[in-house]
């Protein structure tokens, strides 16, 4: 059997195909690849995050992950090659907060951290509108 050995750029077209943010950064927390749906959350282009760090772009409305908080993880991830997993709220460019999943692997020999941020705003709003109709179901305003 042949070993799959993609090119950078396949990858990169691939990651531009995928439903989820996909980013990478280095110990600096600068981008050095973001796909296409990643910079739409913050309204940009890929073009104009690389090079910026997560902290420019990325303003928490989490106060447990505090932006040391978010720089420690990456550089963990990135010396050690661990992962590293984080439900925060995060301000988009419109104003609108959003719950994010923020899965970090970190490369030690690459000296990068991929990031793979999943939005999972929606399932809880959705969850809190069934969880009120049914109160409302159950009170008889139905």
């Amino acid at each position: 059997m042949r070993a799959f050995n993609p090119s950078a750029s396949a990858v990169c077209d691939a990651a531009d195909l995928m439903p989820v943010m996909v980013s990478v950064m280095d110990r600096d927390l600068r981008h050095i690849y973001v796909n296409r749906i990643y910079a739409s959350y913050f309204g940009l282009t890929p073009h104009e995050l690389i090079g910026r760090t997560l902290d420019d772009i990325v303003p928490l409305a989490d106060d447990q992950f505090t932006d040391a908080a978010r720089a420690k993880a990456v550089r963990y991830c990135i010396d050690t090659g661990g992962e590293f997993e984080v439900i925060t709220r995060v301000r988009r460019h419109d104003g609108n907060l959003r719950k994010f999943l923020v899965k970090l692997v970190g490369d030690a020999e690459q000296g990068v951290c991929y990031a793979y941020v999943n939005d999972v705003t929606a399932p809880d709003a959705a969850s809190e509108l069934l969880e009120c109709e049914l109160v409302r179901r159950l009170a008889g305003a139905c």
